[in-house]
């Protein structure tokens, strides 16, 4: 990275987007860095180990930034549309996500609620294994990033049309969530598997990956001039009473119902909720 900041500064110094890239790339080097010894001399403490990784995985996204700006230049007019912003949306929650997975693994590697996993200190709900809860939220996380992520190659071949570049990202992407979320299925029902708990943080990574780049890539390549809505074609009456019903069951709101109602039944049930 240090030779790549050089080659950057020296060839690239009068673009301003790929020298900006490259020096948040070298901030967040620095911060690995200290981060790294940080976890060092602390023993691998839960919450050095988390924040080390998500350093890590900014580290690599902030790599990627550069790479795109380098491979594509720079559009007349950035785009700041609802597929931006989906994909704005996409990122910071397969982030969260990252560092959740990062969260379960650590308490995996300690006794449950062990003088190493601080959010048991000082519970007010003594009877609840925080394990149960973290694993839970995990899954339940990892769903919801699932159906954005599918919900995002969708909208690309409808928002981005034409865009090869985008809709080969956005297609691998979706590719990965899919694999990743049989793997973690698999990592479910075998227990402790080191070779499938491997292949799941690696396939972690890729995918964090991907997403990053679809997001710098949206936010890189121009949008293609759509068609205006008045000279668009009427969608027929079945997919407007179809939209229209979607409406009325407002499903962004029932969906945060359902997590929170999922997590209250999770406390009464002491673990995982049976499917009866």
């Amino acid at each position: 990275l240090v030779v790549l900041a050089a080659l950057v500064y020296r060839l690239r110094r009068g673009e301003r987007r790929v020298t900006t890239a490259m020096t948040i790339t070298l901030g967040l080097l620095g911060l690995q860095v200290v981060l790294g010894g940080v976890t060092v001399l602390l023993n691998n403490v839960s919450w050095t180990v988390v924040m080390h990784y998500g350093a890590a995985a900014a580290l690599l996204a902030a790599v990627l930034l550069i790479v795109v700006r380098l491979a594509f230049p720079e559009a007349e007019t950035r785009p700041r549309d609802a597929y931006v912003r989906l994909v704005t949306w996409l990122a910071g929650i397969t982030y969260g996500l990252l560092l959740m997975g990062a969260t379960v693994a650590t308490t995996d590697s300690h006794e449950s609620c062990g003088k190493s996993f601080p959010l048991c200190k000082g519970s007010v709900i003594p009877s609840v294994d925080h394990h149960v809860v973290i694993h839970m939220a995990h899954r339940v996380w990892a769903g919801i990033a699932l159906v954005l992520a599918l919900w995002t190659w969708r909208q690309t071949s409808r928002l981005r049309p034409g865009v090869w570049h985008l809709e080969l990202a956005a297609r691998g992407m979706a590719s990965l969530f899919l694999a990743q979320a049989a793997v973690g299925v698999a990592v479910v029902e075998a227990g402790e598997n080191s070779v499938l708990e491997v292949l799941h943080s690696s396939l972690a990574s890729l995918t964090w990956l991907a997403v990053a780049t679809l997001l710098w890539m949206a936010r890189t390549l121009p949008a293609p001039q759509l068609v205006p809505s008045g000279d668009a074609p009427d969608r027929s009456q079945a997919r407007t009473i179809v939209a229209d019903y979607m409406t009325l069951l407002k499903p962004r709101i029932m969906v945060l119902i359902l997590i929170t109602a999922y997590g209250a039944m999770a406390f009464a049930a002491d673990g995982l909720p049976s499917a009866g």
